[in-house]
């Protein structure tokens, strides 16, 4: 995600490929309790798709040709659920992922605030 070329024009690209990195995370977790370890930008790889959408619990996701797949499971584990130091984990994970996207592409932010 970090290394693509971001501009006003593909900004419907980008939301959709964030909303579907972060919301098969989300899925990982919450279906069997699965925590990446290392979810950021650049463990985030695009490939094209001529599938249409996807959709995570009900929540549909528009691909404009685009499709994320998440890569990198070294330091993935699953966690039993009950114990909160979990959770917190998978929250980290989350806000890795956004603050380094932040950091390794301006651009990004850029585009997304100014859309």
């Amino acid at each position: 995600i970090a290394d693509y070329k971001w501009t006003h024009e593909n900004i419907n690209v980008l939301q959709s490929v964030i909303k579907s990195a972060v919301l098969t995370i989300i899925y990982a977790y919450n279906k069997k309790g699965i925590i990446h370890g290392d979810f950021h930008a650049g463990n985030v790889v695009l490939k094209e798709t001529k599938q249409k959408a996807i959709t995570f619990d009900g929540i549909r996701v528009e691909l404009f040709g685009i499709r994320t797949w998440i890569m990198d499971f070294e330091n993935t584990y699953i966690s039993d659920k009950t114990n909160l130091k979990h959770l917190a984990d998978f929250y980290y994970d989350l806000k890795k992922f956004f603050t380094l996207l932040q950091t390794r592409s301006k651009t990004v932010f850029a585009v997304l605030i100014s859309s």
